[in-house]
């Protein structure tokens, strides 16, 4: 179903964000589909392996999840914040306190990210 969903999106030409809850029903194949995929420290340590501990852990994680195929990785930190993973570049933002369906205070353009 999160398939079909996401080739509508795309074919509609729509941005796809991918929050991975649960992190067990993500799929390489929906992963690369992805946008912007948005774990949780949690999620991200279950799909890459690496334990979220610090803002170097979750730009870890946001890095393995985009050489599995994401084009951006926004990791949500255990004590607020995120780290992020995307076209080339990492940041973090310590002052982010939630990034829901819409990436709070995190605009993406054109493959930048701006605060």
């Amino acid at each position: 179903m999160a398939h079909a969903a996401v080739d509508g999106a795309r074919d509609a030409g729509a941005t796809v964000v991918v929050d991975p809850a649960p992190a067990d029903r993500l799929s390489d194949d929906l992963l690369r589909r992805a946008d912007h995929v948005t774990p949780d420290h949690l999620e991200a340590a279950q799909l890459t392996g690496h334990a979220i501990e610090s803002v170097e852990d979750g730009l870890v994680a946001a890095e393995r999840l985009r050489a599995r195929g994401a084009g951006a990785a926004y990791v949500k930190l255990p004590g607020g914040g995120c780290a992020v993973t995307t076209y080339g570049s990492q940041e973090s933002y310590p002052d982010v306190e939630r990034l829901g369906g819409v990436l709070a205070r995190v605009v993406v353009h054109r493959g930048r990210v701006t605060a």
